[in-house]
């Protein structure tokens, strides 16, 4: 039997280990190492990213990534960019959207 292993996670961005510490009480060591142990799907993006994933779009808007598809198929998220096959969102479109989104519900 052929064993698969999971895809070493991606060190998190340093500042994601110092708000978690902050948030926590803890160390800053030790919220890098939780941060290091998360999946790959589940570690924030870097935050001088510049394209988003569809799961990435879907962890800053709390969503599903399914749903990410419905918004965009819908026309209520901005458009993405497509990179030969990949599709990617810019993150100030996003932020963008996230703001209106919550402008319209305090009126």
């Amino acid at each position: 039997m052929i064993s698969i292993l999971p895809a070493a996670p991606l060190p998190a961005p340093p500042d994601a280990a110092t708000e978690l510490a902050k948030m926590l009480n803890i160390s800053t060591t030790a919220a890098a190492t939780l941060l290091a142990t998360l999946p790959a799907q589940l570690q924030p993006p870097p935050p001088d990213a510049l394209l988003l994933s569809a799961a990435e779009v879907a962890r800053m808007l709390s969503i599903s990534i399914r749903h990410v598809w419905r918004l965009r198929d819908s026309g209520e998220l901005p458009a993405p960019v497509k990179l030969g096959k990949l599709i990617r969102w810019r993150r100030e479109a996003v932020m963008r959207f996230l703001d209106e989104a919550t402008e319209t519900r305090r009126r």
